[in-house]
């Protein structure tokens, strides 16, 4: 069974009211009655809560504030999106997950959070909010056990989102295009690929080797 709220938009970006748009569609609803929900993107400003909504195909959450309240307020943040398989926790889905964080530019403090998958991200949402009640950043990130359950520490999604802005910050960091490879695998550079091996095993970049990140 759904659950949503009048005003679900004022919850979540347009790429995620994107995601509650297809969803609705496909299960039936009309173009006026989704129009109808959607409409209204007007809330209190947001306290450090989580907010949780069930739909036929998703569940999403958030916490803290969406791009449009921090541009409304004039603060300079920064997004990163995510999408990866969801492959730890309790109970992983190994489907795919629709992850955004958003942070000050500057200190690099997590302002919010906002996420998709059929279910599991109930753990996501309570490490963000610990870490922003504490005022932390995307280091803190970097290092917060998602899963307590996990008996290793297996990096997250949240993780690695993190990891990845903190290495795309760095002066010596180089982002490597879809259309670079071509040219590296001809140059015999090495190429290494840090998902789980099942994630290698269902496809991967030839002559690439295989060393999960929870190994390093």
């Amino acid at each position: 069974m759904i659950n949503l709220v009048d005003n679900i938009s004022a919850y979540f970006d347009d790429d995620f009211i994107n995601i509650i748009y297809k969803d609705l569609k496909i299960n039936g609803a009309s173009d006026e009655e989704i129009e109808k929900l959607l409409k209204d993107k007007h809330r209190d400003l947001p306290m450090m809560e989580i907010n949780i909504f069930q739909l036929n195909n998703y569940k999403l959450g958030s916490i803290g504030f969406t791009s449009r309240e921090l541009e409304n307020l004039k603060i300079d943040f920064v997004e990163e999106k995510l999408l990866s398989n969801d492959y730890n926790g309790d109970n992983p889905t190994n489907k795919i997950v629709y992850l955004k964080v958003l942070f000050d530019k500057e200190s690099k403090k997590i302002l919010g959070c906002q996420i998709a998958n059929e279910k599991n991200i109930e753990a996501r949402l309570n490490a963000i909010k610990t870490i922003m009640e504490k005022g932390g950043d995307l280091k803190d990130l970097v290092k917060y056990k998602v899963n307590p359950t996990d008996d290793e520490w297996n990096p997250d999604i949240l993780n690695i989102l993190a990891l990845s802005v903190i290495s795309k910050s760095e002066e010596n960091s180089t982002d490597v295009e879809a259309n670079d490879i071509e040219s590296l695998l001809k140059n015999k550079e090495f190429l290494l690929d840090v998902r789980e091996e099942y994630e290698y095993q269902d496809g991967h970049i030839k002559g690439a080797i295989n060393i999960p990140l929870r190994e390093f």
